[in-house]
């Protein structure tokens, strides 16, 4: 579903602009607990609102159950969050940059390993081999050794940001 967007969303559009060169076309990911909102100005400058019905603890009517998820609780996840992402990617046009600015991302960019310096731009492979690292602890690689976050809201961020980035078509996000 989308709808234009004149509230605080749209507000942190406005708050982060003037740290992107002119004319920069931005899209604002946020990941919540319920549902996940997307919000782009690039239809004619008004901000739009998406919203699609997975969140950290939303994914088919459930969150994972425990940590590490399973493989098939990873698999029916990505299936989940593909279905909701699929309209939102078949009607997407133009480039912006993609930006998230809650602590979560920030945890995950930092897991990423990938150095995002004064830029704080993480690429998409790095989410990438995220994610892998994550589906390997799913499949007995012990927890310990990944360094990873033990926490089931973490995993499915991870699930989440990945499937949108791959197929909504967003090479890298930056951190705000």
């Amino acid at each position: 579903m989308n709808t234009p967007d004149t509230g605080p969303v749209a507000a942190f559009l406005t708050h982060i602009r003037p740290s992107f060169p002119s004319g920069t076309r931005l899209t604002w990911l946020q990941i919540g607990l319920d549902d996940t909102r997307v919000v782009t100005d690039h239809e004619a400058g008004t901000p739009v609102l998406y919203r699609l019905a997975v969140g950290t603890q939303q994914m088919g009517g459930r969150g994972f159950k425990q940590y590490p998820p399973t493989p098939y609780e990873l698999e029916m996840a990505i299936a989940e969050v593909e279905d909701e992402l699929m309209p939102l990617a078949r009607q997407w046009h133009g480039v912006s940059t993609l930006v998230l600015a809650d602590t979560l991302a920030q945890q995950v960019v930092l897991m990423s390993g990938e150095p995002v310096g004064d830029t704080g731009v993480c690429s998409r492979d790095a989410i990438e081999s995220l994610f892998g690292q994550l589906a390997a602890v799913s499949q007995g690689r012990p927890v310990a050794s990944s360094g990873l976050p033990a926490e089931t809201d973490f995993a499915a961020y991870v699930l989440i940001l990945r499937e949108f980035m791959h197929h909504v078509g967003f090479e890298s996000l930056t951190l705000r």
